[in-house]
C-alpha cells in the first residue's frame, strides 16, 4: 500500500477492489455488533479507505473511523482518520487537476504532518 504499487499495470485493480471492499465490510459487521474494541481494526480500515476507487467507499471508511473514536485508544483512532482525511483531500486535489489519486503518498503526507499512525498496540 504505497504510492505507485499498483501503476505498472492494472491487473490487481479488481482484486484490489475486492480487497477494500471486503476490509470495508468487515468493520461495518463489527460496529453494527457494536463491538467496543474495534480499534486494532483502525489501520486496516484507513489503508482501505486511502486504497479504495469508490468515493463512497473512502467515506465510509472516514465514517467509520470517526465513528471507532469512542472506542478503545481514541486519540490513535483520531489520527488515524484525520490522516485518512488529509488522503482524500490530497487525492481529489491531484485528480482535479488531472493527475492520479494513486499518486499521493500516505506516508509522506503523514510525515509532513508529524502524525504518526502506525501505534503500538493497534
Amino acid at each position: 500500500m504505497y504510492p505507485y504499487q499498483r501503476l505498472d499495470n492494472d491487473d490487481f485493480a479488481f482484486e484490489d477492489t475486492q480487497h477494500c471492499t471486503s476490509i470495508i465490510n468487515a468493520v461495518r459487521r463489527c460496529l453494527a455488533q457494536d463491538d467496543k474494541q474495534t480499534y486494532h481494526l483502525a489501520h486496516a480500515l484507513f489503508l482501505a479507505g486511502a486504497v479504495t476507487r469508490s468515493p463512497a467507499e473512502q467515506t465510509a471508511a472516514f465514517n467509520m473511523l470517526r465513528e471507532m473514536r469512542h472506542s478503545g485508544i481514541a486519540g490513535a483512532v483520531t489520527r488515524v482518520g484525520y490522516v485518512l482525511k488529509l488522503v482524500m483531500l490530497n487525492q481529489a486535489e491531484r485528480i482535479s487537476h488531472g493527475g492520479s489519486a494513486d499518486e499521493v503518498d500516505w506516508i509522506e503526507l503523514a510525515q509532513n504532518h508529524s502524525l504518526k499512525i502506525v501505534v503500538m498496540g493497534m
